[in-house]
């Protein structure tokens, strides 16, 4: 393969995770090699959540909780923390994994509350919400996000993005 030879970083993450996802496909074992050796190197908080989704699509859920819980910086995107929600929750951890996730949740409340989220990240966040079956909790931070105009009804195309991306 191509890219075998490249060394991953942050900044041709977005290509060299194709070489991932062939492995994922024909080599579930290199695949995980892979991913062990790509998270430890990565910087930026979306190329680490797409690693983490690889691990808990090779059911690698020790894996997930192992990163997660070994960094003391807690630097983690909110999708992550759903993540390493759900892979608790595949380990039988279903009340730690409620923990975690409705921390999270309170955290992008507070987020959204002092307008301290970017748009994009806040409807990918509301999105995953309403994926792990909480679509209240989804629908009520839509619309305090359109009522604290971070989403401006004027730009229907934008609109139209967020409600595909949300529901």
């Amino acid at each position: 393969s191509l890219l075998q030879n490249v060394v991953v970083s942050d900044y041709n993450f977005m290509i060299y995770r194709f070489l991932i996802l062939s492995k994922i496909k024909l080599n579930r074992d290199e695949a995980k090699i892979l991913c062990i050796d790509t998270i430890n190197i990565l910087k930026t908080p979306k190329n680490i959540e797409i690693v983490l989704d690889y691990f808990y699509t090779l059911g690698e859920f020790e894996e997930i909780i192992s990163i997660i819980e070994s960094d003391n910086d807690n630097n983690f995107s909110f999708r992550s923390k759903i993540i390493y929600s759900r892979a608790m929750n595949r380990i039988g951890q279903s009340d730690t994994s409620l923990r975690i996730k409705r921390e999270a949740i309170a955290d992008l409340w507070i987020k959204l509350e002092e307008n301290d989220i970017d748009i994009e990240v806040l409807i990918e966040s509301i999105g995953e919400i309403n994926v792990s079956g909480d679509s209240e909790t989804a629908e009520n931070m839509l619309y305090v996000a359109l009522n604290l105009s971070l989403i401006h009804i004027s730009e229907p195309t934008r609109l139209r993005r967020i409600s595909y991306a949300v529901f």
